[in-house]
């Protein structure tokens, strides 16, 4: 980032005027732009410019995006019709969560830029507008302002148990309390942010996963808010294999034990592990789904494995 394209202090705090870019990256979309693009282009609110952040599709997710592109867009955008559809692409050897996401940002012209994930399908034609609504004021001096906000996630229906359970926990149904808790769970699966607050500090490149809530912890440490928005509400989830899983949960613990100094302790096998088998057990039995409880262990085995071994001294 050029330095001196960075605000010199604080970010601007913007009113219902506010330019929204959205921005999703795309790797052959395909299996989702059915149902994507026609919520999209149902939204009351929508965005002034649409980015897609493309990293080498080959199944037509370009054109099929750029045929439609200018239907998704606010008609009264300040932007030239040309201009409020683009695609800019990145090479699918030096993709990363951060890098494509930071090459968002950078090209974005909007005040706001919205970070939606190409299998994340909006719920109603209200999430835009709820989304940004957080970041839409004027109250509160720039230190005290909505740094970024972030919507529900509600598991697709046919996603294993265990899976769905954590989604339900991260992504309550009511408003979370203003605590650090937000910049925890801020996902750029679904989210908003200041694009003045990004200037002041891109999303970390050395990190492969787990950018989005270390900048957003960041934000929270120099006392902005996050607000955690349920009603913009997103149907995304992933069914992880075993190997998936561990290599995952590793990944993230080793991100908490490099940015935030946090080890795990072997207990977390002979202790946790079997206590949470235990709980998922009794939930299993609840849901009729009994003879999903051996997937159930061998999976949070793989949890806590990959938690001990990302997060170990």
């Amino acid at each position: 980032m050029d330095p001196e394209s960075r605000p010199s202090s604080g970010f601007r705090v913007v009113n219902d005027s506010a330019r929204v870019t959205l921005v999703i990256r795309t790797l052959n979309a395909g299996p989702w732009l059915a149902d994507l693009l026609p919520c999209l282009a149902d939204q009351r609110r929508r965005p002034d410019e649409l980015l897609i952040v493309d990293s080498g599709s080959s199944d037509g997710t370009v054109d099929r995006i750029l045929a439609v592109g200018l239907r998704l867009v606010a008609p009264d955008s300040p932007f030239g019709q040309a201009e409020r559809c683009r695609i800019v692409t990145i090479p699918g050897s030096e993709f990363t969560h951060a890098r494509s996401t930071n090459l968002g940002f950078r090209e974005a012209r909007g005040d706001l830029v919205v970070m939606l994930s190409q299998d994340a399908l909006p719920l109603d034609a209200g999430w835009l507008g709820r989304l940004i609504a957080p970041m839409e004021t004027t109250a509160g001096s720039d230190e005290s302002a909505v740094a970024a906000a972030f919507g529900r996630q509600i598991a697709r229906p046919d996603v294993f148990p265990p899976e769905r359970w954590q989604i339900e926990v991260d992504y309550p149904a009511e408003a979370l309390p203003e605590s650090n808790r937000g910049g925890v769970l801020f996902s750029n699966v679904n989210s908003v942010a200041r694009r003045s607050a990004w200037q002041e500090e891109p999303f970390d490149e050395s990190l492969l996963i787990a950018e989005d809530r270390v900048w957003a912890a960041h934000q929270l440490a120099r006392g902005r808010r996050i607000a955690y928005v349920p009603g913009a509400a997103v149907r995304h989830s992933h069914d992880y294999s075993v190997r998936a899983t561990a290599a995952r949960c590793e990944a993230e613990s080793r991100v908490r034990r490099q940015s935030e100094g946090l080890t795990e302790s072997v207990s977390l096998l002979f202790k946790a592990w079997p206590r949470q088998t235990l709980a998922d057990l009794g939930r299993l039995g609840r849901e009729g789904r009994l003879l999903a409880w051996p997937r159930a262990a061998v999976y949070r085995f793989a949890q806590f494995y990959g938690m001990w071994r990302g997060g170990r001294g």
